[in-house]
């Protein structure tokens, strides 16, 4: 921090720190630390388990559950790149998501979020809680995350059907747009069951054609996951 110019560093101490005591208007926020701030605002550098970056443009994106944008560490880049999850309207705030990363019920979402950076979530499924379904979707979804792995050799007839009936839940929930990343992890579990279960290379091409095509938007087409779908796709030529 110390070695951050003058300009920079007023820019990360604008910034909001969760766990340290905020002022309002034109009074001292000395309150706030760099390391509070850091704690905050920081991304996770991909698996690099440790290690986290400060990225000024995004520090500044809200969150929401039904996010309209994702975002991803580019080792090879080293840059946080930001793409959007579905098409963005004029004026719309673009949102990305802070986790978590499992797909959970809305109270379990406020909770992980309340606990991690003290706000009460309030996006538009938040709100919507269970009135249309939503919560026994995510649950739904949750659990076909943890079951589906489990059928990929011995039941792969009902583990495809658990992944056709994810990615049709993930729609109805808002959040399965074909170049979002929420679909990506479950398009390759279908690449996986056709493959190793059922034995069909025809099918299972299809599917990681369109796990591709969400990795490619989500992270960018140079992004090391996206090479090597293609090269996987390439060999199933």
């Amino acid at each position: 921090f110390d070695s951050l110019s003058s300009v920079t560093a007023a820019a990360v101490m604008d910034l909001s720190s969760y766990n340290e005591q905020e002022f309002d208007g034109d009074t001292d926020n000395a309150a706030r630390t760099p390391q509070g701030i850091f704690k905050t605002n920081s991304y996770e550098l991909g698996d690099e388990a440790g290690y986290g970056g400060l990225f000024l443009t995004v520090a500044r994106m809200n969150h929401s559950c039904r996010p309209n944008a994702a975002h991803h560490w580019r080792p090879d880049l080293h840059m946080m790149v930001v793409h959007a999850a579905r098409d963005i309207g004029v004026g719309e705030e673009i949102c990305t998501c802070y986790g978590p990363g499992e797909c959970r019920d809305t109270e379990a979402r406020r909770s992980f979020l309340r606990e991690r950076y003290s706000f009460e979530c309030e996006c538009d499924m938040c709100r919507e809680g269970n009135d249309a379904g939503g919560d026994d979707r995510m649950t739904a979804i949750g659990a076909f995350h943890d079951t589906i792995p489990l059928y990929i050799h011995s039941k792969p007839d009902e583990a495809i059907r658990r992944v056709d009936r994810c990615l049709e839940l993930l729609r109805e929930q808002g959040i399965g747009h074909p170049k979002g990343p929420y679909v990506a992890p479950i398009l390759h579990y279908g690449y996986q069951i056709c493959l190793a279960g059922l034995h069909d290379e025809v099918r299972a091409s299809s599917y990681l054609a369109r796990e591709l095509v969400s990795i490619q938007c989500s992270q960018g087409p140079g992004s090391y996951k996206a090479i090597d779908l293609q090269r996987l796709l390439h060999e199933m030529e």
